[in-house]
């Protein structure tokens, strides 16, 4: 079945938010809101060394996912090296800048899905909280 690049996005999406349901969704939900708004402003590279210095485990899931799409589904880079252990972090600052652009822009449109599904299923988990 032919699937076209949105659904892709949609559903591996889908599955993230789905994973950081059972964790600490308010967490998930306030950064996955907060880093479009911080790519925009400050770009890709920055934003990702920021998920990194946090040591968050809700920073470090959002992180891989990130790496993940670019990565492994969407290979805007190639994870080189004899282990394949190249982090994102270094195929950005290595890449080049038309590389960098597709993968912010890549990363944001990835995130309105992201976005879209954590308003339906990790917001509500935190709003029950500040209503009772």
């Amino acid at each position: 079945m032919n699937t076209t690049l949105e659904q892709e996005r949609a559903k591996f999406a889908l599955e993230k938010v789905k994973d950081w349901e059972k964790k600490d969704s308010e967490e998930y939900y306030r950064y996955i809101v907060q880093l479009p708004v911080m790519i925009r402003n400050n770009g890709l590279g920055q934003s990702l060394a920021f998920l990194l210095a946090k040591k968050k485990p809700s920073c470090e899931d959002i992180y891989g996912a990130i790496e993940e799409w670019l990565v492994n589904k969407r290979k805007i880079y190639k994870n080189v090296g004899n282990d394949n252990k190249t982090s994102l972090i270094e195929l950005l600052i290595k890449g080049d800048r038309i590389q960098y652009s597709h993968a912010q822009q890549e990363t944001l449109t990835f995130f309105n899905w992201l976005k879209i599904f954590a308003d339906a299923f990790l917001k509500k988990e935190f709003l029950k909280k500040e209503n009772e």
